[in-house]
């Protein structure tokens, strides 16, 4: 009877031992597992240019900051230079979404003569392209400064240069004195006219200044607006 007692006794410590090294088991896995669980990281998608602009001490020919307009929804960005201004070769400054990358990059030297398109990528890798437009401003200076006859434009004038003239800018009318019995249907005269300006007739063109009210003389700006002269001659004898 001793025999199958001893026997109980040794199944019960293996039982025992072996629910301890299963439960030791358990743990470990738990720990294991617990430790190797994968945590997710979600990249940011946002890829906007958030802020644009020419700063004159990154742009020589500026002496003014200048501030970018942007349209988020159609992705535009558009500045004005000052006229006389250059656009083929400005540094701009970009601010630009968290995480996100700009090419042209910020503060690189660009040609903006044409339309440039920057292209954003997100950290996600979507991308966003922006379409910048630097416009110059176009003089509207658009007036006769000088008008003259030189004698070496005009030999079948009898007296010399004429260089004594008046612009009146109210009227815009200009009045030249000239000898009386000259011929002044075909005259050549000198025009000085604003910068960027044109002037129809152009300059040394030969014109019929004996027209009843006086010769017109249209001068154009650069930025398309006109103005229009009347040129009276006063004869002397």
């Amino acid at each position: 009877m001793k025999t199958p007692k001893l026997f109980l006794n040794q199944l019960s410590v293996l039982a025992l031992s072996f629910f301890i090294c299963v439960s030791c088991s358990s743990d470990d896995d738990v720990a294991i597992t617990g430790g190797d669980v994968p945590t997710t990281v979600t990249e940011s998608d946002a890829k906007q240019i958030t802020a644009f602009s020419l700063l004159a001490v990154d742009n020589e020919g500026l002496s003014a900051d200048i501030t970018a307009t942007i349209d988020q929804d159609a992705k535009t960005i558009s500045a004005e230079l000052p006229i006389g201004s250059s656009a083929a070769s400005l540094t701009p400054t970009l601010t630009i979404s968290d995480a996100a990358t700009v090419s042209p990059g910020n503060k690189t030297e660009v040609d903006f003569t044409q339309p440039v398109s920057y292209t954003v990528t997100a950290e996600d890798g979507s991308t966003a392209v922006y379409t910048v437009t630097i416009t110059v401003l176009k003089s509207d200076a658009k007036d006769i400064t000088s008008f003259t006859m030189l004698a070496a434009d005009n030999p079948g004038y009898c007296c010399g240069d004429v260089t004594n003239f008046t612009i009146d800018e109210d009227t815009n009318i200009i009045t030249l004195e000239m000898a009386d019995g000259s011929d002044f249907t075909a005259l050549k005269p000198t025009i000085v006219i604003s910068d960027k300006a044109t002037v129809n007739p152009g300059n040394k063109i030969a014109n019929d200044f004996s027209v009843s009210g006086g010769a017109k003389y249209i001068v154009t700006a650069e930025d398309g607006s006109e103005k229009e002269y009347t040129i009276n001659i006063i004869t002397r004898r």
